[in-house]
C-alpha cells in the first residue's frame, strides 16, 4: 500500500495521526507526529510530503498532539502542535495558519495570537465551549518545563477572543478562572489526554481529561479521569447547532457516516464557522472526537448550513433553527 499511494516509508516512534482536507480539494490529507514528523497532502489518492519547514522530519521536538481547527473562521483548517519532553529546549507549542491551503514557517503564529507555551504539553483539543462562534483550545500539561511528572502540571485553556479591530484573532489563557487547570503537583496526576464532548446534550461542550503515567503501569497508578460539566448558564444568549451527517446509498454517494464532508454554518452577516467530519481522527493525543459536529452560533435563532460531501454533491439548508441536533442527508437539498 505504501508504494501504491506514493507514501514514503517512515521509521521512528509515532504518537499521533490527524486527518483533514487542508487545501479543500475534497481529498483527506494527514499529518503524524513524533520522531519523524510529517505532513502529507492527498492528490486523488496519492500522497506527497509538504514543506518540512512546518513540522520538520527528525526534529526531535517530541511532538505529541496534533489538532486541526479553523480558529479564524476563514474556511481553511489551521494546525496546532504540542511538544512533550523532559528536555526543555525541545518544548514549544506551534500554531500554523493555513494560508489558502499551504503552510510555511512564515505562517507560524502561536506567539502572536497568544497560544504559545514552553510547558511540557501533550493533548490539544479545539472546541467552542462558550458558543460564541470561535474555536477555543484546551491543552494538557503533565509537568512543567524540565520538571518531574506531576510538578507544575497546570493545564491550559485558551479562550478565543475573536477578531480585534485589525481583524486579527487573539486568545486569552483562562484555565484557572474556568476551573479546568487541574494543578495539584502530584506525580500520579500526569495530565495526558483530553476531549470535548457534550455528554448531557445541553448544547454546551463539556471536557474530559485523563491522567496517565505510561504504558504498562498498574491501573491504580495511572491517575484519574476528570469530567468537567460546562456550567455556563443555560439562560446565556449564545446558542448552538449540532450536526449529524448521513450519506445516501444511490450513486453518486459518499460513505454512510459522511466522513470527509465539510460543513459551513452561516450565523449572521459575515459570520460563519467551518467543521469537517474527520471520523473522530482529528488528532487529540490518546483520544478521538465525536462525529457529531458542534457549532456555537452566537445569538442567531436561525442559520444557513452548507454541506460539501466527498461525492462532490453540495447541499444547502436555509433557515435552520438553532439550539437543536439535526441530521442532514446527502442529496436532500442542493446548493444554488
Amino acid at each position: 500500500m505504501a508504494s501504491a499511494t506514493s507514501f514514503d516509508g517512515e521509521d521512528g516512534h509515532s504518537t499521533n495521526c490527524a486527518f483533514q482536507d487542508i487545501n479543500l480539494d475534497g481529498d483527506i490529507d494527514f499529518a503524524f507526529s513524533h520522531d519523524s514528523n510529517a505532513l502529507y497532502t492527498n492528490n486523488a489518492g496519492r500522497y506527497s510530503q509538504q514543506s518540512e519547514s512546518v513540522i520538520p522530519r527528525n526534529n526531535r521536538w517530541d511532538t505529541k498532539g496534533l489538532a486541526w481547527g479553523d480558529y479564524n473562521n476563514d474556511g481553511f483548517p489551521d494546525f496546532f502542535v504540542t511538544s512533550g519532553s523532559t528536555v526543555p529546549k525541545r518544548l514549544k507549542t506551534l500554531l500554523y495558519h493555513n494560508n489558502n491551503g499551504t503552510f510555511s514557517a512564515h505562517d507560524e503564529v502561536a506567539q502572536s495570537v497568544g497560544v504559545f507555551t514552553a510547558a511540557n504539553t501533550w493533548a490539544a483539543a479545539w472546541g467552542d465551549y462558550d458558543n460564541d462562534g470561535n474555536l477555543d483550545l484546551f491543552v494538557t500539561v503533565p509537568a512543567g518545563t524540565g520538571d518531574p511528572l506531576g510538578t507544575n502540571n497546570a493545564c491550559l485553556l485558551f479562550h478565543n477572543l475573536g477578531p480585534g479591530a485589525n481583524g486579527n484573532y487573539k486568545f486569552e489563557e483562562v484555565a484557572l478562572a474556568a476551573g479546568v487547570q487541574l494543578e495539584d503537583n502530584m506525580a500520579s496526576s500526569s495530565h495526558k489526554t483530553a476531549v470535548w464532548v457534550d455528554y448531557d446534550n445541553d448544547g454546551f461542550l463539556d471536557l474530559m481529561v485523563k491522567d496517565g503515567t505510561g504504558i504498562g503501569t498498574d491501573a491504580s497508578e495511572t491517575g484519574k479521569m476528570h469530567l468537567f460539566k460546562n456550567i455556563i448558564p443555560h439562560t446565556a444568549s449564545n446558542r448552538f447547532l449540532k450536526v449529524n451527517l448521513q450519506g445516501r446509498t444511490q450513486s453518486p454517494h459518499s460513505n454512510i457516516r459522511g466522513i470527509g464532508a465539510r460543513v459551513k454554518v452561516e450565523y449572521g452577516p459575515g459570520k460563519m464557522a467551518f467543521r469537517q467530519n474527520d471520523g473522530g481522527g482529528g488528532g487529540m493525543y490518546g483520544s478521538e472526537s465525536s462525529q457529531s459536529l458542534h457549532f456555537g452560533v452566537g445569538t442567531a435563532l436561525t442559520v444557513t448550513v452548507t454541506v460539501n460531501w466527498p461525492s462532490g454533491l453540495c447541499d444547502q439548508f436555509d433557515n435552520v433553527a438553532t439550539n437543536q441536533t439535526i441530521t442532514f442527508v446527502e442529496g436532500s437539498s442542493q446548493c444554488p
